[in-house]
């Protein structure tokens, strides 16, 4: 089948690698995992927790989910979202007590999106 552009090309490209990680990731996510993330969301990770927020950070910027301190000793989830006038942030939860508790929060979210894990 010829391609027709170099759009195409790097869409079947990407389509094929997002497939392999879904397939090479997926079983990974296990409950031990998860908690894992839950009480270590910084520093030192398993090879396997290692490997799955590479991946869930390789997505394109518009609409990542992202940790945003709100003052107060508060933090929120938030969606990058493009303004007429640039990049902005719209917040869609929170807000939690500590930095980690956000941060496995769009762990958590990213999980059922990407992979349609619930935990």
């Amino acid at each position: 089948m010829p391609l027709s552009s170099q759009e195409t090309l790097d869409g079947m490209v990407a389509a094929r690698f997002h497939e392999r990680r879904y397939v090479d990731l997926r079983p990974t996510l296990t409950p031990e995992l998860i908690a894992e993330h839950e009480h270590q969301p910084f520093g030192q990770h398993s090879d396997a927790l290692r490997r799955v927020l590479t991946y869930l950070g390789s997505f394109a910027i518009p609409g990542k989910l992202i940790v945003e301190y709100g003052g107060d000793e508060r933090w929120y989830v938030s969606r990058f979202a493009t303004a007429p006038a640039g990049l902005r942030t719209e917040r869609v939860a929170g807000p939690y007590p500590t930095e980690g508790e956000a941060v496995h929060a769009v762990f958590l979210r990213r999980l059922r999106q990407v992979f349609g894990v619930v935990a």
